[in-house]
């Protein structure tokens, strides 16, 4: 899967969940623009492998 393709649709998807699990700060750091490349990453991350356990003890918690 190209680069080109897994960063917008990690973005997306990062934004998709942070609605699904009410997390406002992460629906926060994908608008932001010094933050938007971080959640890119994280989101394609966490479309091809799921989301770490991580990011929910961070945001939710």
């Amino acid at each position: 899967m190209s680069l080109y393709l897994l960063l917008p649709l990690g973005w997306v998807y990062w934004l998709w969940v942070a609605v699904k699990i009410g997390g406002f700060a992460m629906f926060a750091l994908a608008l932001f623009p010094i933050t938007a490349p971080i959640a890119s990453i994280l989101g394609g991350w966490s479309f091809l492998f799921g989301l770490p356990d991580w990011v929910v003890s961070v945001f939710i918690s």
